[in-house]
């Protein structure tokens, strides 16, 4: 591959999740040709039907939650997918892929590809680029506003955040600030 990208939506830990994968091909891919995508750490029921179809390949596939492995297929007989071409394959979050249940790093480095194209298999690598995710909980902050202020008075605000520190600052500065 000359370049892999993974992105999910939306990105709630532990939740399903649309999957999106992207790469170009250092060698050409045909009918038979698989991709498979290590996704360590992300769950839901293993599923069988998954097809993602784009202007450049249809791809069909399954996930296997017990591996946490996506299977690829290149599905469309009469198609050659050339090299140096970008392929992009969908997920949608129905099919119940989930995001691992804590944060995630961006560019986690056991998220892994390889295929088998017959042109040119590739051995495990690294997904070059790949979104992180964050586990945030909600806390409620009390803000006391003085002064000539249109909401004056004592307030609670709800805030979602990574952490207690993270949410205080934001109550403090933005929602201070939009009161």
């Amino acid at each position: 591959f000359k370049s892999s990208a993974l992105t999910f939506h939306p990105k709630v830990v532990g939740q399903p999740t649309m999957v999106k994968l992207t790469f170009r091909l250092a060698s050409e891919m045909v009918a038979g040709d698989s991709v498979e995508v290590f996704l360590d750490g992300f769950g839901g029921a293993s599923v069988d039907g998954i097809v993602s179809v784009s202007n450049t390949a249809t791809l069909r596939g399954s996930w296997n939650s017990k591996v946490t492995t996506l299977y690829l297929t290149v599905d469309a007989p009469t198609i050659r997918v050339p090299p140096d071409t970008e392929v992009t394959v969908t997920v949608e979050a129905s099919k119940g892929i989930s995001l691992p249940p804590l944060s995630m790093p961006a560019n986690l480095p056991t998220l892994l590809l390889r295929t088998d194209a017959l042109a040119g298999p590739v051995e495990w690598g690294r997904v070059q680029v790949a979104e992180g995710t964050t586990s945030f909980k909600c806390f409620t902050e009390k803000l006391s506003l003085t002064g000539g202020s249109f909401c004056g008075g004592n307030h609670t605000v709800r805030v979602c955040a990574a952490n207690r520190a993270s949410a205080s600052t934001y109550a403090q500065g933005a929602a201070r600030q939009a009161m």
